[in-house]
């Protein structure tokens, strides 16, 4: 990182969560001016794409499939920041059993390569 010309990171939660990593590691100050934030709604990795930065972070299911890019991978486990997914009904639907249904299947083990192939580890992964 403390050769990248410019480093790109997302917004939220996230991009909060990669700041505070390199205030952690001492070199925050070293690499604020390269520090490129991605706008609401922009991939990451369309900023990597267009040149815009050099190296990007953001969750793997935003990156995976986009062109012009090169996927490196997760984060090492100790500085992995994970990002948990949650749903429930609304109290108001109008089909119940419908949507839990469809939450049970999303939740049950029968989707986890789905969630895998698209950059999302299933529960038992972590």
């Amino acid at each position: 990182m403390q050769s990248a010309a410019r480093i790109a990171y997302s917004t939220g939660p996230s991009g909060v969560a990669l700041l505070t990593l390199f205030a952690r590691w001492g070199i925050a100050d070293e690499i604020r001016n390269r520090l490129v934030q991605a706008p609401p709604g922009v991939p990451v990795g369309a900023l990597v794409a267009r040149g815009d930065a050099a190296l990007g972070f953001q969750q793997m299911s935003e990156l995976i499939g986009l062109e012009g890019i090169r996927l490196l991978g997760p984060l090492p486990q100790p500085i992995q920041i994970v990002t948990t997914f949650s749903a429930a009904p609304g109290v108001g639907t109008p089909h119940p059993a419908a949507v839990r249904a469809l939450l049970d299947f999303m939740a049950s083990g029968d989707s986890a390569e789905a969630k895998r192939r698209h950059g999302m580890a299933p529960p038992a992964q972590r």
